[in-house]
């Protein structure tokens, strides 16, 4: 009899990262940094207060992985037409059956037990999750996918001299004020709107573990670098407009996770992110789903920006009891993906 449990047992999480390090791991890192990766990222804050360990087995032999994924549990909001509700998302992350297991329908039995048990857990509303595998397998489980839309900068080396002023480094001290604000921003934004919303909110413990997922790779293997990455984003000195970060140097890409702008400063902002860039050898920008201000501000900078549908991490959400609404995911940006 199969069974979905949730395991902290060391070798159990090993073995599972043995089976999946040819997808997530290779070539970039060897295996012993991959474990390190992921030791790393679990030991944050953010990992240690809603990480959970999910693997699909069989009874008669419970230490056979079939499928296995993680969860995280984030703060989120839920506007529908009985009001605005405070819970908890689950965003789904490293979905992965080993080779020998395929085409079994172990990832879907898998799915369908893990929505199941997380709808019962207290003051949960809804699971996210972003499919490299399309469109189709994770909606037809019941994850919806929303816009997934990119701003794209590149060729940054051609792009003429610049400098930026009165921008300030972020550190996660200082930026906690800056996000903390956020939810109720949110909130005005949703009392604003006249149709179901749903967004989740930012945390500077998930905006940090993004930016350490950058700051490993900066320092260990091919990508190993003498100059370090000193700030989580940077800020207008004036605080009216802000952008966090993630450096993937696996990927050549700086992402925006997260960016609070206005048609004044956004070009600034964006000039700031492309200096990082620049500096750290990437060769790409990118935000999600970004503001027509943004786009205006890319196009004003260079004429190497593309605004692209992604084929890979689709944003997928599932609300509990709302599976055919029109719901609207605000603020669907980086900063959510695990």
């Amino acid at each position: 009899m199969k069974s979905l449990i949730q395991s902290k047992n060391p070798k159990l999480i090993q073995k599972a990262l043995e089976s999946n390090y040819s997808a997530w791991g290779a070539p970039s890192l060897t295996l012993e940094e991959y474990f390190e990766r992921e030791s790393y990222l679990a030991s944050s804050k953010f990992s240690k207060e809603s990480l959970i360990s999910w693997f699909l087995v069989d009874s008669d032999s419970p230490e056979d992985i079939l499928s296995s994924c993680e969860t995280y549990r984030i703060p989120c909001l839920l506007s529908t037409n009985d009001g605005i509700v405070k819970g908890f998302c689950f965003a789904i992350g490293s979905v992965y059956t080993p080779t020998q297991h395929r085409r079994k329908g172990y990832a879907s039995e898998m799915m369908k037990l893990l929505q199941n048990t997380l709808k019962s857990f207290k003051d949960s509303v809804a699971s996210t999750l972003y499919s490299d595998i399309g469109r189709d397998f994770y909606a037809n489980l019941g994850w919806k996918v929303h816009p997934s839309k990119s701003l794209v900068l590149d060729q940054l080396n051609t792009i003429p001299s610049f400098e930026v002023s009165s921008i300030i480094p972020l550190t996660v001290d200082t930026a906690r004020k800056l996000i903390e604000d956020e939810e109720s921003q949110f909130l005005n934004q949703f009392k604003s709107l006249d149709k179901p919303r749903f967004a989740i909110i930012p945390t500077v413990n998930e905006l940090e573990w993004l930016f350490n997922r950058g700051l490993f790779y900066s320092r260990v293997g091919k990508y190993k670098r003498e100059d370090q990455i000193k700030s989580i984003g940077i800020a207008t000195s004036s605080n009216d407009g802000y952008l966090t970060w993630s450096h993937s140097f696996k990927e050549g890409i700086l992402y925006i996770t997260m960016i609070q702008c206005t048609s004044a400063n956004s070009k600034m902002l964006l000039l700031s992110a492309i200096s990082e860039a620049l500096k750290f050898g990437l060769e790409k920008v990118e935000i999600w789903n970004p503001s027509e201000d943004l786009v205006n501000a890319a196009s004003s900078i260079s004429k190497h920006f593309h605004v692209i549908d992604r084929t890979d991490s689709l944003s997928s959400l599932a609300v509990w009891g709302q599976e055919d609404s029109e719901l609207e995911w605000v603020r669907n940006e980086k900063y959510a993906w695990v």
